[in-house]
């Protein structure tokens, strides 16, 4: 029972007391910046490791006034896309020391404006968010125009003033179109994103029908949001419908989407399905 009881931590003063030492010794040894005696140094780092201790994240963060900690505003986590975006984002983030924490949204307007803030607040070193609702006016409101920030997927006349990273999504789309013209597809229907999304697939999309001499089925594309079962109603909307023939082929603005339209659903006419999964011109998985 002992064994779990609850320890007091261990303070800087507590390691110079058992290494017998000055404080500002243990401080020197941390930070490296002066010169210590390797003998010093070394007696001072067995009473680290036998104490256990562990500088104070908050009381070095009013020192350095940095916290080493970067936002991840994502609007829905179990989206396939995000947590590979997450760990890249990761993975650049720890050569340099710093370590970032994940808000997802849920895609939820007041949510990513209260995650914002709340970012802010807890002191964080940057941000870097995904969003279909918030606004550059938002962003500033709530850093004060101090902390860097990279919006996923922006463009820059949408966000001026905010570093933004995005793929090419009308080449990836038109390279994508092109690939089921040149299997023979010649009805090929886009399952669009929400209205406000998606702009650079539809003309990638449209290009490629177009220099294939072939209409859009049907036109404009049909709509459906960026979460599993979004497009779930989309078959239907093809039986006994004037507005277009019932397509051989689609291809659909997310891997969530993709999942509620598969092929069994849409008639035996129906066969192919691919989904865009907005990473490179070359990411397309077929269902």
């Amino acid at each position: 029972m002992e064994r779990f009881a609850r320890q007091p931590r261990s303070t800087i003063v507590d390691v110079a007391r058992h290494a017998q030492v000055s404080k500002t010794t243990v401080s020197h040894v941390l930070s490296g910046k002066r010169a210590v005696s390797p003998g010093t140094r070394e007696r001072v780092q067995r009473s680290i490791d036998a104490l256990g201790y562990r500088p104070s994240g908050p009381a070095r963060s009013l020192r350095t006034r940095k916290t080493h900690m970067v936002a991840l505003i994502l609007p829905d986590i179990t989206n396939p896309f995000y947590p590979v975006l997450a760990r890249g984002l990761e993975e650049g983030l720890e050569a340099h020391g710093y370590r970032a924490f994940i808000c997802s949204s849920d895609g939820d307007a007041n949510r990513e404006r209260a995650y914002l803030n709340e970012v802010c607040d807890r002191g964080v070193d940057g941000i870097v968010l995904d969003s279909f609702h918030l606004t550059v006016d938002d962003v500033h409101a709530a850093t004060g125009g101090r902390l860097p920030t990279v919006w996923i997927g922006g463009l820059q006349f949408d966000h001026p003033g905010v570093d933004s990273v995005r793929s090419d999504d009308e080449a990836g789309a038109y390279a994508g179109t092109r690939h089921l013209v040149e299997r023979g597809h010649r009805r090929i229907a886009m399952i669009d994103g929400p209205v406000g999304s998606g702009t650079a697939r539809r003309d990638g999309y449209r290009r490629a029908l177009a220099e294939a001499g072939v209409a859009a089925v049907p036109e404009p594309p049909l709509r459906a949001d960026y979460k599993r079962g979004g497009a779930a109603w989309w078959p239907t909307a093809f039986s006994g419908s004037s507005r277009a023939p019932r397509p051989c082929s689609a291809r659909t603005i997310s891997s969530r989407s993709a999942s509620s339209t598969r092929p069994g659903r849409w008639g035996s006419r129906s066969r192919t399905i691919w989904r865009w999964s907005g990473s490179t011109t070359s990411s397309w998985r077929r269902s």
